[in-house]
């Protein structure tokens, strides 16, 4: 059974699923927050059994909500265990870009 931590409707910050701004620095932390947090869910996910069944994993809302796609999960050879995620931000409504029509990039 999955903590109030984990289900992001109980713990996540539902104020900016309304009103998004790239330029605002607490808004782009929390969005990143909410990335490591479904890794953290993620790996929990995985630890309980549930992974690939979607009516038990609680996970994804953590990076959805936000328009992302998880990409890759990264997996520690020793253990198995997950402990990151590359993702990739999918197309979202113009509503969701309130203040630039693109959001920041980050390059390797």
């Amino acid at each position: 059974m999955a903590s109030q931590r984990e289900i992001f409707d109980v713990s996540g910050p539902l104020h900016l699923l309304n009103s998004f701004d790239w330029r605002n620095t607490f808004h782009r932390r929390s969005v990143a927050a909410c990335l490591v947090q479904g890794v953290y869910v993620l790996e929990k996910d995985r630890q309980r059994g549930s992974n690939g069944h979607e009516h038990q994993t609680h996970a994804s809302p953590w990076w959805e909500r936000f328009h992302f796609q998880l990409n890759h999960v990264l997996v520690d050879d020793s253990d198995l265990s997950f402990f990151g995620a590359i993702y990739e931000l999918k197309y979202a409504h113009p509503f969701f870009y309130q203040s630039s029509p693109l959001p920041p990039r980050y390059r390797k």
